[in-house]
């Protein structure tokens, strides 16, 4: 396995960096004989890796973020002696949750961003924090065990926090999480990925270019910047900023020959 003839294939400067990575936690598990694993990735760092993992033959890994569904996983490589009652122990004391209880006064009053936020404020990077599912009561923020304590130690200095309870976790105290979609119908000139965010983003065509041109637009976790990309059935279309959508069902042709889509979005 010649790890610059492999790196060569990738033109983008983050993917090469990403995809080397991967190697070198490959090697160590190989090498080493133990397992080794990377940091938090988003499904389209995910997609990417799942792609060139099958292209080099390599069935040794496995993604775990704390939850079936989860949007940010990490991904981990073992030994292929190992069954899972060696290799799931092992990864679960990786991941730990830390629990953040608001006071009755916040309830219900802080969300995603708020949390991401103050993380950030404490130079948190962005890859050590996996999904952070949030409660009317607070929130449980899936991360790694090597960051936990650190967290644990500095987030009570943040304004926003000082009143709440902090507790780290082993993975298994994650409470259930239920997701629920909002479905809807969408009428369309055309099944062109321009026309689909313009619909979406409520704004106009040669605005959702500028959407699609920044590099804002996914579909099935790959950026797209072709704007009469055609969408197809089951694809997943991520907006950054917007919300991530699922084409559920194409119902066909209206009188005036646009097209009536059914599109299901995570509330």
């Amino acid at each position: 396995m010649n790890k610059t003839n492999l790196l060569n294939e990738f033109t983008n400067v983050e993917d090469r960096l990403l995809i080397s990575k991967v190697l070198d936690k490959l090697q160590y598990c190989e090498t080493r004989n133990k397992i080794s694993y990377l940091h938090f990735l988003n499904l389209f760092e995910k997609n990417l890796i799942i792609n060139f993992l099958k292209k080099i033959k390599k069935t040794n890994y496995l993604f775990y973020g704390g939850y079936d569904n989860c949007e940010r996983t990490v991904l981990f490589f073992y030994p292929s002696k190992y069954d899972n009652n060696i290799i799931l122990p092992n990864i679960k004391n990786i991941i730990k949750i830390l629990r953040i209880e608001l006071p009755k006064d916040l309830y219900s009053k802080y969300n995603h961003k708020i949390y991401l936020g103050g993380l950030m404020k404490l130079g948190i990077k962005r890859e050590t924090i996996g999904d952070i599912i949030t409660y009317e009561t607070g929130a449980d923020i899936i991360t790694l065990e090597n960051i936990s304590n650190y967290i644990y130690n500095n987030i009570q200095s943040l304004t926003r926090f000082q009143k709440c309870n902090f507790f780290v976790l082993n993975i298994e105290n994650l409470k259930s999480i239920t997701l629920s979609f909002k479905e809807f119908d969408i009428i369309l000139p055309s099944l062109r990925l321009d026309s689909f965010v313009s619909h979406v983003m409520h704004c106009s065509r040669s605005n959702a270019l500028e959407v699609i041109n920044e590099g804002r637009v996914f579909v099935n976790f790959s950026n797209v910047t072709k704007y009469n990309k055609i969408l197809s059935l089951n694809d997943i279309i991520t907006i950054r900023g917007t919300g991530r959508f699922y084409i559920t069902e194409i119902l066909g042709k209206t009188k005036k020959d646009n097209v009536k889509i059914k599109v299901k979005k995570p509330i």
